[in-house]
């Protein structure tokens, strides 16, 4: 039986955000947001299931962690590491050789304290990872190259904002360009606008 029965417009948290568009502000979401993200990203790009293991650098009170690291495993069974140390280099190369976690979350400069990492002789194992994600800011096109040389992994970046919870533009398997979001996910309408709010020529 479940734990409790709500409507889906009913407040269910708030996270907060970072204030990098000015004064931090509160986002409320609502009980269907959380399963929106699991449904349009967990498993439209990631095909999420029961036998993956996900790891995320990202912790949970930001909308990426919370989103990789709670609500995907529980809207598709897949199992989760948790770690409450500081995600340093060292510590994820270990939890890559003992949990061997199938989707691995993180941003540009996790990815690129690894590849430096690796660089020095330290191996990565990640031949079990299918997909490397990466959100928060603009993943260089020379990190996504250096990362595949040495893990033989892709990374799937996206753009996502707290105030919709998860991802809304996204890359996916098999349509994968390096450089770019990707393409916006079905539910949302994008719009790219210019510093008047007018609308891009050629864009979307």
């Amino acid at each position: 039986a479940p734990l409790g029965k709500f409507d889906g417009d009913t407040p269910c948290l708030i996270l907060y955000t970072s204030g990098s568009t000015g004064s931090p502000k509160g986002a409320v979401h609502l009980h269907d947001h959380l399963p929106y993200t699991f449904e349009k990203v967990a498993k439209v790009v990631y095909q999420l299931g029961p036998g993956d293991r996900i790891f995320s650098s990202s912790r949970l009170f930001f909308a990426y962690g919370l989103g990789n690291s709670f609500s995907f495993p529980i809207g598709t069974g897949a199992s989760v590491v948790l770690c409450s140390e500081r995600p340093a280099p060292q510590l994820i190369a270990d939890i890559f050789k003992r949990y061997k976690p199938t989707l691995f979350f993180a941003v540009p400069a996790v990815f690129r304290a690894l590849i430096e990492y690796a660089k020095q002789g330290n191996p990565l194992e990640t031949r079990q990872m299918r997909h490397a994600v990466s959100a928060g800011e603009v993943l260089p096109v020379a990190t996504w190259n250096e990362w595949k040389d040495v893990t033989g992994v892709e990374i799937i970046e996206t753009i996502g904002t707290t105030e919709l919870l998860h991802a809304f533009i996204h890359n996916f398997p098999g349509k994968n360009r390096p450089g770019s979001s990707g393409i916006p996910l079905d539910g949302y309408d994008v719009r790219l606008l210019d510093e008047n709010l007018k609308p891009v020529e050629g864009a979307g």
